[in-house]
């Protein structure tokens, strides 16, 4: 307690144990404040503090052979305030940097969740028609992205397997077509030059 009284120093009373005021630091007037504090020491209360402005009251209740005493003291904690502030800061600070880190690791797993979907459709943008040859890379795995890309091409795999079958079709389906046309286009070749009506007709059937 001294070493708080001391700390606190400033204005600085001592009473016995009627109340009387037997010292004090500046003069010898009671203050105004001193009942209140004495109220609350006289209440089986060996120390009080509170707030009295900008500065702090202090009062303690002691024994001094066989006497009890009460003391008080107002003072301004700058220590106090100064320590106050520090917190505040170093709170703040500390508040400060935990929403930066925060912010910049949102980023980064934000990119390393997305950067599979991203490579995937990249390479899908790649494909076209005419290069349905091209795979997407499927990495070793079991997750979603790697699943749909497996998809993906088993799909371009059965497009490829299409694409390939309509060609096929196309260059047989033109074969036999080639001959039955050449032999209509050599008869109405032969057709246009006969002038009979019945042969011209015979020939057209």
């Amino acid at each position: 307690d001294e070493n708080l009284i001391n700390n606190l120093r400033k204005n600085t009373f001592l009473f016995d144990s009627s109340t009387n005021l037997i010292y004090s630091s500046t003069n010898n007037l009671k203050p105004q404040y001193s009942d209140e504090i004495l109220g609350k020491l006289m209440q089986n209360n060996d120390e009080v503090f509170l707030p009295f402005g900008a500065n702090e009251l202090l009062g303690i209740r002691f024994i001094e052979r066989g006497k009890r005493y009460y003391g008080m003291a107002l003072a301004e904690d700058k220590v106090g305030k100064e320590t106050m502030k520090f917190l505040a800061l170093l709170l703040l600070t500390s508040f400060s940097l935990s929403v930066i880190i925060l912010v910049l690791l949102s980023f980064y797993l934000s990119s390393l969740i997305t950067s599979p979907i991203t490579k995937l459709t990249r390479e899908i943008e790649n494909i076209s028609p005419g290069k349905l040859s091209l795979r997407v890379f499927e990495d070793k795995g079991k997750d979603e992205v790697i699943f749909l890309a497996s998809k993906f091409n088993e799909m371009l795999d059965k497009v490829e397997n299409a694409f390939k079958f309509q060609h096929q079709f196309i260059n047989h389906l033109s074969h036999e077509l080639k001959t039955p046309l050449a032999i209509m286009m050599a008869n109405v070749e032969r057709s246009l030059i006969e002038d009979e009506n019945e042969k011209l007709k015979s020939s057209m059937q």
